[in-house]
């Protein structure tokens, strides 16, 4: 069974989270061994994605803030499970799954994901509109 990570930056309230809670209640399962990787612990479809017997990890990062200590882990967790395919899921969850090209160079399908409208990319924070920079720079990088 292929090995599918979705990387997020939390599963608190909102609509790409109950996307994916939706995603790990179907039957992808039944195809693909899902693992979904949080920068941020907690958040209300955690426990719900959970009890749909998909496996639930985190970075518990801080907000704003990229730590050696969770690129470690990061790094770790994707030595340790070997993802056959790799998708993020918003700016920040799209971040790390470039990261993953750049630490480990697999020719592995990375997807990418964005459910929000950027009304004004002024108007985000300053670690997001640098993310987003960086992503758009990098978008051939991605397979999907």
């Amino acid at each position: 069974m292929k090995k599918l990570f979705h990387l997020t930056t939390s599963l608190g309230v909102g609509g790409a989270e109950y996307f994916l809670y939706n995603l790990c209640n179907s039957d992808l399962k039944k195809k693909y061994e899902c693992t979904v990787i949080t920068l941020k612990s907690g958040g209300l479809y955690e426990q719900r994605i959970k009890n749909a017997g998909v496996k639930v990890l985190s970075l518990n990062m801080k907000r704003g803030s990229l730590s050696i200590t969770s690129l470690i882990k990061y790094y770790s967790i994707c030595k340790k499970l070997k993802p056959d395919i790799i998708q993020g899921w918003m700016y920040h969850g799209n971040f790390f799954a470039f990261i993953y090209k750049l630490f480990f160079l697999k020719k592995i399908p990375i997807l990418w994901n964005i459910r929000a409208t950027l009304y004004d990319v002024n108007k985000e924070r300053l670690n997001t509109r640098i993310i987003i920079y960086i992503l758009k720079y990098f978008s051939s990088f991605f397979d999907l």
